[in-house]
C-alpha cells in the first residue's frame, strides 16, 4: 500500500508540474482560475490513475478509503498552494514583464523620436553643408574672377609704362643726340666767336695803323703847296674814300661780332633748355 501512495504521490507532482508548465502558457483568465476547481480536476485525475492501476475504490473500506482520501487531500492542498504560489510569481513576473515591455515601448517610442531628431538634424546638417560649399565656391569663383581682373588691369598698367618708358628712352635718346648737335653747334660757334673777336680786334689795330697813316697822307697831301690842285683833289678823295672803307670795314666787323655774340647766346640758351628736358626725362624714366 505505501508504495501505491508513493506511485500515487509521484504522479500527482508529474500533474502539477504540467499543471504549472501549461499556466505559463495560458493567459489572465485561465490564471484566476479558483482553488475547488484545481482541487477537483486534481481529483478526478487521481481516482482515473487509480483505475488504470487496478485500484477501485469502491473494493476498499470506508477507513481506507477516508485515509487516503485525507491523505491526498493533505497531498493536494500542499500541491494546489505551491501551484497558486507559483502562479502568484508568475503574475508578478508577468506585471514586471509587462512593465518593461511598457518601458520598451516608450524607449522605443522615445528611440523612435530621438531617430527621427537626429535624422532630421543630419539632413539640415547635410543641407547647411551644401549651401556653405556652394557659398564657398562661389565666394571662390568671385575671387579668382577678381584676381584675374585686377592681374589683367596690372599687366595692362606695366604695358602701358613700359611703353612709356620705351617712348621716354626714345626721347631720351633724340635729347642726347639734339643736346650733342647743339654742343657741337655751341663749340663751333663759340670758336668762331672767338675768331671773330681775335680778327676784330686786329681789324681795330690795322684800321688804326691804317687810318692814321691815311690821315697822315691826308695832312701832308692837304698841307702841300699846289703843284696841281686836279692830282691833289684826286688823291685827297682816294684817302677820304679809303679812310671811310676801312671804317665801313670795321663797323661790319663790329656787326659780324655782334651777330656771333647773338647767335652764341641763343645756342647757349638751346643748350640750357635741352639740359633741362634731358633731366626731367631722366627723373620721369626714375621714377616710372
Amino acid at each position: 500500500m505505501d508504495k501505491s501512495y508513493a506511485f500515487l504521490i509521484q504522479k500527482c507532482r508529474q500533474k502539477l508540474n504540467v499543471l504549472t508548465a501549461d499556466a505559463k502558457k495560458t493567459t489572465n483568465e485561465q490564471s484566476v482560475q479558483t482553488e475547488d476547481d484545481a482541487l477537483l480536476k486534481l481529483s478526478n485525475q487521481l481516482l482515473n490513475d487509480l483505475q488504470k492501476h487496478g485500484t477501485d475504490p469502491k473494493e476498499q473500506t470506508p477507513e481506507e478509503s477516508i485515509r487516503r482520501q485525507i491523505i491526498l487531500s493533505s497531498h493536494v492542498k500542499k500541491l494546489s498552494k505551491e501551484n497558486f504560489e507559483l502562479k502568484d510569481r508568475l503574475g508578478k513576473m508577468n506585471l514586471k514583464f509587462s512593465s518593461i515591455l511598457d518601458k520598451l515601448r516608450i524607449y522605443k517610442t522615445e528611440n523612435d523620436a530621438n531617430k527621427t531628431n537626429l535624422l532630421d538634424n543630419l539632413t539640415a546638417l547635410n543641407l547647411d553643408q551644401n549651401n556653405a560649399k556652394k557659398q564657398l565656391n562661389e565666394q571662390i569663383n568671385k575671387y579668382y574672377a577678381h584676381f584675374e581682373t585686377e592681374q589683367q588691369k596690372s599687366l595692362d598698367k606695366i604695358k602701358v609704362k613700359e611703353a612709356k618708358l620705351t617712348k621716354l628712352k626714345a626721347e631720351k635718346e633724340e635729347i642726347n643726340f639734339q643736346l650733342q648737335n647743339v654742343l657741337n653747334a655751341f663749340q663751333v660757334q663759340s670758336r668762331l666767336l672767338e675768331v671773330a673777336r681775335k680778327e676784330a680786334f686786329n681789324a681795330r689795330e690795322e684800321s688804326k695803323e691804317t687810318e692814321q697813316k691815311l690821315q697822315d697822307k691826308l695832312y701832308l697831301t692837304t698841307n702841300q703847296r699846289c703843284a696841281n690842285c686836279e692830282v691833289k683833289q684826286k688823291v685827297q678823295n682816294n684817302l677820304t674814300d679809303q679812310i671811310a672803307d676801312l671804317k665801313n670795314k670795321i663797323v661790319m666787323k663790329e656787326q659780324e661780332l655782334e651777330e656771333r655774340g647773338r647767335i652764341n647766346v641763343i645756342f647757349a640758351e638751346k643748350v640750357k633748355k635741352t639740359k633741362k628736358n634731358l633731366i626731367k626725362k631722366n627723373y620721369w624714366q626714375k621714377k616710372n
